[in-house]
């Protein structure tokens, strides 16, 4: 039996705690694999252990997350830089909405459509093939091409935030285990706008390896006063 661990504050319909290593031969599994039967959301808070009899492969790199995700259309795949796969139901009409504010807040201020990108896989891990998230927003320097030719899954390296907004059950995934993972990849910047009344939005800078809160007011606000411009380290339209 796979060493194996569950995200229980998460709305992971899967969590399962995986190795990296070669991936011959796991193409057939991988297509066989099936979340939909761990649950459809996080009203459902299912959660379970995959088992060799679920046909997840062991051990999993960044190119069998995207072969999983290119098969599935009802669910989000992550792997977290120690190696624990998360599957999640998509984003409710709510947190779309949120998303959508805060792209229109991003190119009013001057940021061209293709440095405002949602739900790219980023890599997060200790190598090239492991460790992969989709922040809801990621936000690029013009003229940047983050993309690696050894992976689907773009480098970190020069983006000027990340954004996640974050649900009831991910709170702990969004403001603990993410801020670790993207403050050790050296994303400069990590706006998280939380579940709360009024949708509290909170910025990070990274300093001395570390996130230190900069910024923090009710998403409105937020939105309607600060200039991304100001509030983002290492902003640079013009690069």
């Amino acid at each position: 039996m796979p060493d194996s661990s569950i995200r229980q504050d998460k709305c992971p319909v899967v969590a399962h705690r995986l190795h990296h290593g070669p991936t011959p031969g796991k193409v057939a599994k991988l297509k066989s694999f099936d979340a939909s039967r761990f649950g459809r959301g996080c009203a459902d808070m299912s959660v379970a252990v995959a088992q060799p009899s679920h046909n997840l492969p062991d051990p999993i790199t960044l190119n069998d997350l995207a072969a999983l995700a290119d098969g599935d259309e009802n669910h989000r795949y992550e792997l977290s830089a120690d190696g624990v796969l998360e599957v999640m139901s998509p984003p409710s009409f709510e947190h779309q909405q949120i998303s959508t504010e805060i792209i229109l807040w991003l190119a009013s201020h001057g940021y061209a459509g293709r440095q405002i990108v949602a739900a790219p896989g980023v890599h997060t891990g200790r190598d090239h093939m492991s460790g992969g998230r989709q922040p809801d927003i990621t936000l690029w320097p013009a003229h940047h091409d983050p993309r690696d030719e050894r992976s689907s899954y773009v480098s970190p390296a020069g983006m000027i935030a990340a954004i996640e907004i974050v649900s009831p059950s991910s709170r702990t995934i969004d403001k603990t285990v993410k801020r670790q993972e993207y403050a050790a990849v050296g994303i400069p910047n990590y706006l998280i706008v939380d579940c709360d009344e009024g949708h509290t939005a909170t910025v990070l800078q990274l300093v001395d390896g570390v996130y230190e809160i900069t910024t923090r007011a009710k998403l409105a606000s937020f939105l309607a006063v600060y200039d991304p411009n100001e509030i983002f380290r290492g902003t640079d339209l013009s690069r």
